[in-house]
């Protein structure tokens, strides 16, 4: 064993694609029922499965969708499993696909739960408020399959927030980072990723629109900001987020023991962090990643 990869199976989702580019947006596995669950930014059918077995993909029938009633092209981004794989979540960013017309963020309903029934096929959807406007992304504790930290991008904020045994989902005051740039309030950070240490003291989320990462105290009643800006990167310039300031382009992050490793897209680069006693951020380390591509990171 050497660590390289092998690739030993494809399989079409069976959704089409539309334009250049595809719509799968989202992975979660559950080892439980050996089943791989994909969702796609742009439906109706939203979510689709396959069961997992020697290395190969067989896509089961059906699917779920996050629309509602006369909401009927919603956009959601992650989905991830609770710990304990009892319920799927799905994150609704827009209420309607991104058009010349502009964005609609989505502020209600914007948390679905799908129960995870024997065998891995979802349940019902159960419709939740997110604790605010547009969820991106959602970290569990360690050790707490109820209670989980929600990054609300057009917010610039995070949100911690618990799921009861019936789906239904309960969430604390947001936490609002400082988007005051040079003396004047600029909006949205787009806070998109979020990752928890190991302790359950802190969680950090990766501001994409500013190229910087916050860090927030987990308390037992919510979250308190401990710092706006606790690392930042410059990127090439050539990229803005939707607040116009030129950005890194921070992407996704996971944690490892004491250290944040964290992506940066647009400056091309992967850097790693020691996680103080304090919630500070000290760089130790960076390696170079292929220029405004790289997207996901996974710690195993």
């Amino acid at each position: 064993m050497d660590g390289s990869l092998t690739l030993t199976d494809t399989q079409n989702t069976g959704n089409p694609v539309m334009g250049t580019s595809g719509t799968a947006s989202s992975l979660a596995y559950s080892d439980t029922d050996h089943t791989l669950y994909v969702s796609h930014s742009f439906g109706p059918d939203h979510i689709r499965s396959f069961s997992v077995m020697n290395g190969r993909l067989m896509r089961r029938d059906g699917s779920r969708s996050v629309n509602l009633p006369g909401m009927d092209d919603r956009v959601p981004t992650q989905i991830a499993l609770t710990p304990d794989h009892k319920f799927l979540l799905a994150c609704v960013l827009f209420d309607a696909r991104p058009s010349v017309a502009g964005l609609v963020p989505a502020a209600q309903k914007n948390i679905v739960t799908f129960p995870v029934m024997p065998g891995g096929m979802l349940g019902e959807p159960v419709f939740n408020e997110a604790g605010g406007v547009t969820p991106f992304a959602n970290c569990f504790l360690n050790g707490r399959p109820d209670t989980f930290v929600t990054v609300l991008a057009a917010e610039s904020s995070a949100v911690l927030s618990t799921i009861a045994a019936n789906g239904n989902i309960m969430s604390t005051r947001p936490s609002k980072i400082d988007t005051m740039i040079a003396g004047s309030t600029t909006e949205p950070s787009e806070i998109c990723w979020v990752s928890v240490t190991e302790d359950n003291k802190y969680a950090y989320g990766a501001n994409f629109g500013y190229g910087t990462v916050s860090a927030f105290k987990i308390e037992d009643n919510g979250l308190v900001l401990r710092m706006s800006t606790a690392a930042m990167e410059k990127g090439d310039g050539t990229f803005k987020g939707l607040a116009g300031i030129a950005s890194s382009g921070a992407g996704d992050n996971a944690i490892a023991g004491p250290y944040l490793y964290q992506l940066y897209a647009n400056a091309k680069k992967l850097v790693g962090y020691k996680i103080g006693a304090d919630g500070r951020l000290t760089k130790v380390t960076e390696v170079p990643v292929p220029y405004n591509s790289t997207q996901g990171l996974a710690v195993a």
